[in-house]
């Protein structure tokens, strides 16, 4: 069977005696499911090649039901089985300046460089260095991730930090209407 446990103790609850039979026969010449980590879902394999015989149309419904299953309801130990190649954890790192500038032409200041260290102190999942020199700081942001979602998620908190420290430098809080 081209399936792990987990993956098949979840088709077992969800489907009925005689689906369960027919996806066992087809899950014994091929895995039909791939699960995509960086878009969360499912979807029926590229390659859907059975040896001895061709799917037939109730074959395929079956296959198409199953993926939507999986889609809906399935845990994080069948994401992994399924999972498309290894994970591989990633590391990205972002350099922020910080500089004594007088004239007001940037707004990334001392000041805003040490609201933005405080912020990433009460955030656990980044890793930070701090390089202060006469009238600058440099701060070192590294992030971990295992997609482009998660990569994206991360760069926008780091945003959002750096817009939250401007304003703690400037007294200015976030402001917000109702719509």
């Amino acid at each position: 069977m081209h399936c792990s446990p987990a993956v098949a103790a979840f088709f077992r609850k969800k489907l009925t005696g005689d689906d369960w039979q027919k996806l066992q026969s087809i899950l014994e010449e091929v895995q039909p499911f791939e699960y995509h980590q960086d878009e969360d879902r499912f979807e029926l394999a590229e390659v859907l090649e059975v040896t001895g015989h061709p799917l037939d149309p109730e074959e395929l419904d079956l296959l198409f039901h199953c993926c939507q299953l999986l889609n809906d309801e399935a845990g994080e130990k069948v994401k992994r089985a399924l999972a498309k190649g290894p994970v591989q954890e990633e590391e990205f790192t972002f350099y922020y300046h910080f500089t004594l500038d007088t004239s007001g032409a940037t707004r990334n200041t001392p000041e805003v460089a040490y609201a933005f260290i405080k912020l990433l102190q009460s955030n656990p999942g980044f890793r930070y260095n701090v390089e202060e020199l006469p009238g600058e700081v440099w701060v070192e942001v590294t992030i971990s991730y295992l997609s482009d979602l998660e990569f994206q998620r991360k760069k926008d908190v780091l945003d959002w930090l750096i817009q939250v420290a401007r304003n703690q430098s400037r007294n200015s809080p976030f402001k917000g209407s109702t719509l």
